[in-house]
């Protein structure tokens, strides 16, 4: 069932929008990102539509918390029962408040010809369209950065993990940071949030 806020948040929207044509799809995005992404902005314009967006934040973070910790990992990746309640987990990845299990961000390249690498020079190329093996999968989790989840609300079928590692339960959930390997510094866009790996500074995070 869909959270009530949605509909009113959008009829809101609609609302408060000047008067001018709303056009298909060019203005859909602007639409999404303003109701399903970041909406504190839009429910601090009536005291009813921040009531009802506070209950919605409230079970959205409840339904995330619980499908994130329920993590089943998949038959053929199952050795033993133990396998199936055990987690690698990092202390510092640990959820301590409900909500705070962020979203694991994987920086890469895109060559010339559209092939994936962990590194600009293209040296270190990734598995497409095969399963990765435990090696690959080990390396490309160590790649991993965890990011706030408004960061990445704004993705697209660009930022998609290849689909031979749909099946992986650790690797189905990873948002790929795809940068040109020709200009790495260029950000990659995240609906109004732009991020790009920097070989000083690391992850670095701007907003429109």
């Amino acid at each position: 069932m869909d959270s009530p806020f949605l509909p009113l948040a959008t009829a809101a929207y609609l609302a408060r929008r000047p008067e001018q044509p709303l056009t298909l799809p060019d203005d859909v995005q602007q639409l999404v990102e303003a109701v399903h992404g970041d909406a504190d902005t839009l429910a601090r314009t009536d005291a009813a539509l921040r009531r009802s967006h506070t209950l919605h934040q409230a079970r959205t973070r409840t339904e995330e918390h619980h499908s994130l910790l329920h993590l089943v990992p998949a038959w053929h990746d199952t050795l033993s029962l133990s396998d199936l309640h055990r987690q690698n987990l990092h202390p510092r990845e640990a959820a301590t408040r409900l909500g705070a299990m962020p979203r694991r961000l994987l920086p890469v390249y895109r060559m010339a010809c559209g092939r994936l690498t962990l590194d600009a020079a293209g040296t270190r190329p990734l598995p497409e369209h095969r399963k990765p093996t435990t090696a690959q999968i080990r390396t490309i989790l160590q790649h991993t950065l965890p990011v706030p989840v408004a960061w990445v609300a704004g993705r697209t079928r660009d930022h998609h993990v290849p689909a031979s590692w749909r099946s992986h339960a650790l690797l189905a959930d990873l948002i790929l940071l795809a940068q040109d390997a020709g200009d790495p510094s260029r950000p990659v866009r995240f609906g109004r949030h732009r991020l790009h790996l920097d070989g000083a500074l690391g992850l670095v995070h701007t907003e429109d």
